[in-house]
């Protein structure tokens, strides 16, 4: 257990943002979690402005900083390189105070967690940044370095501005809402990092709650957290995965013995292989995530932060398949109880099996999902 002082730094930041990518308009990333562009990757660059903003008592108001970044997959699978720029109008203070909370090293999300998605990150580096915060025609550029210049979407029937926005109701990783736009310039060439893409996603935001209160300091300091110094859990993980597959493989057996009268026995026993179903088939699709949030872990532990071991996450997350698996065991027995399914646990009427696929086919469009 640790109650150890946090010495992260309280911070505000109220901006513009100017966004662009190699998605589509639609941006994959934004709807499905994954880029829909041509090679599946995902290449960035955003500019802010802000418009007010503190580390402490140190004023950030009026400093531009242009972040770009590239990752080879989706944000989340890792991997990812990034460039750090400041403008040159900053002073040295202001510039370790960006550098830092951009950097996720003063704690806070967005940053944080984005800053566990890169395994090389170069900044911060100081130079004349020119940007312009018009939402229909914002632009940002670096002389030599970079260049960005968003136009409106264009109606094709009659040449008009398009008014497209992209809205999270109930608040967005980074933002709640966006002008939608095209990239008419987006290109870099900066030592880690060159490419040039023109016609795709590209957006106007404001920023205004992105903090990291002296508030939640104290709170962070009051939690008292288990600490580990290995990454145990992401090997119990592979285990538990391994384990889960070899037992569906080589001792499941899809032949079982017909089930006429139900008992406890054969209850726990269906239970138990939906259990270890669901345990080989889910946990892999997540360890992108049980791998971001340990270097998350890394970054809070080495600036003596308290955290949270993935750990919990992990039992959080096998909770809910386990209580998906009770769920399908009982309805499951519920069906044989109807005479919906013979002894050996197959459909025993052709209505039941079409009322099934009819189900499962519209819950695929339901929001639920």
């Amino acid at each position: 257990m640790s109650d150890e002082k946090s010495n992260e730094n309280a911070w505000s930041l109220a901006m513009h943002q100017i966004e662009c990518c190699n998605c589509s308009h639609g941006c994959g990333c934004q709807f499905s979690g994954f880029p829909d562009s041509e090679s599946g990757s995902c290449e960035a660059l955003l500019g802010f402005y802000i418009k007010s903003g503190q580390l402490d008592s140190l004023d950030l108001t009026g400093i531009k900083v242009v972040f770009a970044a590239a990752w080879p997959k989706a944000i989340h699978e890792g991997d990812g390189k990034a460039l750090l720029f400041i403008d040159s109008a900053a002073s040295s203070e202001q510039v370790a105070a960006i550098g830092g909370i951009f950097s996720g090293q003063f704690g806070g999300m967005p940053f944080e967690a984005l800053a566990g998605t890169f395994s090389e990150m170069e900044g911060p580096i100081v130079a004349a940044i020119t940007m312009n915060t018009d939402d229909k025609h914002s632009s940002f550029s670096i002389a030599d370095v970079l260049a960005v210049e968003q136009t409106p979407l264009i109606n094709p029937m009659n040449g008009e501005d398009q008014n497209v926005h992209i809205t999270y109701p109930d608040g967005g990783f980074f933002w709640n809402d966006g002008i939608i736009g095209t990239s008419k310039t987006m290109s870099i060439k900066h030592n880690m990092l060159s490419f040039d893409h023109v016609g795709q996603f590209a957006a106007k935001l404001k920023l205004t709650g992105l903090t990291l209160s002296t508030a939640m300091k104290m709170t962070y300091q009051k939690i008292n957290m288990i600490q580990l110094k290995k990454h145990w859990s992401l090997h119990a993980v592979a285990i538990i995965i391994v384990a889960a597959w070899y037992y569906m493989f080589f001792l499941m057996t899809m032949n079982m013995a017909p089930v006429t009268q139900w008992s406890y026995l054969d209850i726990i026993v269906l239970f138990s292989m939906w259990s270890i179903m669901m345990a080989g088939m889910m946990l892999p699709s997540a360890l992108p995530i049980f791998h971001l949030i340990d270097k998350i872990n890394d970054q809070r532990k080495a600036r003596n932060a308290p955290y949270a071991v993935s750990f919990y996450f992990i039992i959080g997350y096998l909770l809910a398949w386990f209580g998906y698996s009770l769920a399908i065991t009982l309805l499951q027995w519920w069906f044989h109880h109807l005479a919906l399914l013979t002894p050996m646990m197959n459909s025993a009427q052709l209505e039941f099996t079409c009322l099934i696929l009819l189900i499962s086919g519209v819950y695929q469009w339901l929001p639920i999902k």
